[in-house]
Formats: structure tokens, sequence, C-alpha cells
């Protein structure tokens, strides 16, 4: 975990970052718990953040181990058996299945 998380990269999650009561209009809410950052967040859009700031890399490491009210949750709990790179990996593989069951044409 770094020591730091710059201020631009706390903006940047300051930005997307949503309400419990929000995340249930939201596809893949999850929420997350760090030293250094914390809240409810789109997965996808947290995924796109983390990928572009090297500082916010750590947060991949977080294992889902504190859900809340059906959102899951990471942390640096030791316990859990998915970590939020994982996650993400579902998520995005989900939204692709998704994507090419719309884009296939209707049986006549």
């Amino acid at each position: 975990m770094p020591n730091t998380v710059s201020d631009l990269s706390k903006e940047m999650l300051a930005e997307i970052r949503i309400s419990p009561e929000e995340a249930a209009n939201v596809e893949h809410p999850v929420w997350v718990e760090t030293r250094q950052a914390s809240g409810c967040f789109p997965a996808l859009r947290l995924k796109e953040i983390i990928d572009a700031r090297p500082d916010l890399q750590y947060m991949r490491q977080t294992n889902r181990n504190a859900d809340r009210d059906g959102i899951p949750g990471f942390s640096f709990l030791r316990e859990g058996e998915q970590n939020l790179s994982d996650f993400f990996k579902h998520v995005v593989a989900e939204e692709k299945a998704k994507a090419a069951e719309e884009a296939e044409p209707a049986p006549a």
C-alpha cells in the first residue's frame, strides 16, 4: 500500500463515489475500504481510474470480505476468497457477454 494517494486520485475517486442508496441504481456497485480511500463506486469506473493511476494500483489487492447490504465489499483484512482484481475480471467478462448477446440478431 502506498504511503500516500495523490490529491488528483482522491478527486477522481470523489467524482465517482456513490452513496449506498444510489448503488441500487448502478450496475456492478462495489464497496472498498482502505486507509487511503474508501466508499461505494461503480465497479467499471473504479477499474478505469485504478488502471490510470499508479498510486491506486494497491486497491486491486484488497480481499472480498466486507459486503454491505448486498454490495460486494473489499478491504485489506486477510479473509476472503476473491480480490478486487478478480472481481473486475468477472464484471468485464459479464459486460462482454451481455454486449455479445445484445448484438446477436433476433431469430426470424
